[in-house]
């Protein structure tokens, strides 16, 4: 009787064993099948886009991030610019931003701009990140790329979003 009991008993351990690993496969092939989660990206903007001008004039042209409803609180912009063909003279920060943290502006071709947001005010849709003042110097298209390092919106935690870089050119006659 005993052997009987001992035979039953692995049947029995044999049986959960292979559900158990028939169950773990079902759970994992269902984990692998899913389609990741799509994050958000916001998108850069320059305005004004594919601007002619004539040389040694000046020119405007404003950075800004197309939130949509998320709110920014931190943006870290980089813009990589034709140096032999404008002239970066200035940089104005928009309103937006009551909280200066770096501004690196020597003319190497290179911007870079660090700035936060720590009022109540909230800052979605289209922001305004700050107006850049060219001057060109040099006949020819001078290029624009901007990206962004990190752009912080507030959620519960803070996240990072991830952006779409854009380009601009400016024709200097």
């Amino acid at each position: 009787m005993n052997s009987l009991f001992s035979k039953k008993l692995v049947i029995v351990l044999v049986i959960v064993v292979l559900a158990s690993v028939v169950g773990v496969g079902l759970f994992m092939s269902k984990i692998t099948s899913q389609k990741p989660i799509q994050q958000p990206e916001l998108t850069l903007n320059l305005v004004p886009t594919n601007q002619t001008v004539q040389l040694n004039q000046s020119m405007e042209v404003v950075m800004s991030v197309d939130a949509g409803n998320f709110d920014v609180s931190f943006v870290d912009f980089t813009l990589a610019y034709d140096k032999d063909r404008l002239n970066l003279e200035s940089f104005a920060p928009s309103a937006n931003f009551n909280v200066p943290i770096l501004t690196q502006l020597d003319n190497s071709g290179i911007f870079r701009v660090v700035l936060g947001n720590n009022s109540t005010n909230k800052l979605t849709g289209n922001v305004e990140v700050g107006t850049l003042h060219f001057k060109g110097i040099s006949a020819g298209d001078g290029i624009l790329n901007l990206s962004a390092k990190e752009v912080t919106v507030r959620t519960n935690p803070p996240s990072d979003i991830a952006t779409k870089p854009t380009q601009t050119v400016l024709k200097v006659k």
